[in-house]
């Protein structure tokens, strides 16, 4: 009887081997069909288009909230730009349109098509036409007008 223990010890111990022998062998030849763990940018690369945009505008909502919160992005508009985030890191687009100065050129195109802070209204023709050119800030005020018509 223990030449039987003895065999099927043996056996049982082969087995394993075997077992750890294959998988390690099918370890080192398959490859991985995706990128590395953590390798974030070949992971968004293999998305597809719409996929890849819906996380850009994702992260870039995420950091302009970021800052926001750290009093660090201050946009003029109810849904605030994507511009100052890209070029600046930062937006005073708010603060500049109070001092009459011009904000970003994507806060003057959304102004004018309505997407401003109405609160902001009495500000933006005397902005946007501090880059326009003073000269346009009547026909600035009555595109305003036009577009934010309850304020």
């Amino acid at each position: 009887m223990s030449e039987t223990v003895s065999l099927a010890r043996s056996s049982l111990v082969t087995g394993v081997a075997l077992v750890l022998v294959a998988g390690g062998l099918a370890g080192y030849l398959v490859k991985p069909s995706g990128p590395p763990a953590g390798d974030h940018l070949a992971a968004l690369k293999s998305q597809s288009m719409d996929e890849q945009r819906e996380a850009l505008v994702s992260i870039g909502d995420d950091l302009k909230t970021d800052l926001a919160k750290k009093g660090e992005y201050d946009c003029c508009l109810v849904n605030p730009c994507n511009e100052c985030l890209y070029d600046e890191g930062s937006c005073e687009c708010r603060a500049d349109i109070v001092a009459g100065e011009h904000p970003c050129g994507e806060c003057i195109g959304e102004i004018l098509a309505g997407n401003g802070m109405p609160e902001l209204k009495p500000y933006f023709a005397q902005a946007i036409a501090h880059k326009v050119g003073t000269k346009h800030e009547g026909h600035l005020q009555e595109i305003i007008d036009d577009m934010y018509p309850e304020v």
